[in-house]
C-alpha cells in the first residue's frame, strides 16, 4: 500500500500528470480571455503537452515561456483562420444573392466542405507552430500538408476534440449539467491527447529536417 501512493508509482504519476493537465487548461483559459490572444495561448498550450508528455520542464514557467516565444505566429495562425471562416461562412450569402436555389444548395455544401477541411487544418495548426518555428506562410502550408498526409491522425483528433458538440447535439441537457467538465479539463485532455498522436509524427520530420540541413553542411564543406 505504501509502494501503491509512493511519488513514483503509476497511480501517483497519472494523477500528477492529470493535475498538470488542469493547471495548463486553467493558463490556457485565462490566456485566451482576450479572445485575440486564443492562437498564442493554444500554442502554449500544445508546448506544454508535448512536455509533459516527455515529463520534463515547469508546467507554469513552460506555459508562459512559451505563449511569450509564440505570440507573434500564435496570433497570426489565430487570425487567419477566422479570416478564412468568415470569408467561407459569406458564400452561402453572397450565392442567395444570385437568387438561384440550386447554386444556394451548392454553395452551402461547398462552404461545409470548406469549415471541416479548416476544423482538420486547424487542428494540426497550432500544435505545429508550437512544435516547430516557422513563417506563417510556410506553418499554413505544413498544416494543410499533415492534415492530408497523416489524416486518420487528423481524423481521429478532429472527432475526439468535437465530443462536446456531438454529445450536445445528441442531449444538450448532459452538457449543461456537466459544463465544469467541459471548460475545466477537456481542454487540456483534448490537447494532451493530440500532442501525443502528432508528437511523433513532428519527431520524424523534424529529425529529417536536421539530416537534410547536416547534409547541406557537409556538401559545403
Amino acid at each position: 500500500m505504501k509502494k501503491l501512493f509512493s511519488l513514483d508509482s503509476p497511480i501517483m504519476r497519472f494523477l500528477t500528470k492529470v493535475g498538470h493537465m488542469i493547471v495548463i487548461n486553467f493558463m490556457w483559459l485565462l490566456c485566451s480571455l482576450p479572445v485575440v490572444t486564443f492562437g498564442a495561448a493554444s500554442c502554449a498550450m500544445y508546448r506544454s503537452m508535448f512536455d509533459l508528455r516527455e515529463d520534463k520542464g515547469n508546467v507554469i514557467k513552460g506555459f508562459f515561456k512559451a505563449f511569450a516565444e509564440n505570440f507573434k505566429i500564435g496570433t497570426l495562425c489565430w487570425l487567419s483562420v477566422i479570416g478564412f471562416g468568415l470569408i467561407v461562412s459569406c458564400i452561402p450569402q453572397v450565392a442567395a444573392a444570385f437568387g438561384l436555389s440550386l447554386f444556394v444548395a451548392a454553395a452551402i455544401a461547398l462552404a461545409c466542405a470548406a469549415l471541416l477541411v479548416l476544423w482538420l487544418v486547424m487542428i494540426c495548426l497550432f500544435p505545429l507552430a508550437a512544435y516547430f518555428e516557422n513563417t506563417l506562410k510556410k506553418t499554413l502550408r505544413n498544416a494543410l500538408f499533415i492534415a492530408v498526409k497523416h489524416r486518420k491522425q487528423s481524423i481521429v483528433s478532429a472527432l475526439f476534440a468535437a465530443i462536446p458538440l456531438f454529445v450536445f447535439l445528441i442531449e444538450p441537457g448532459i452538457v449543461l449539467y456537466t459544463s465544469a467538465f467541459w471548460v475545466v479539463f477537456f481542454p487540456g485532455v483534448t490537447a494532451y491527447f493530440i500532442a501525443c498522436r502528432f508528437a511523433p509524427i513532428f519527431m520524424e520530420y523534424g529529425n529529417k529536417r536536421e539530416e537534410k540541413l547536416n547534409d547541406e553542411e557537409s556538401e559545403e564543406v
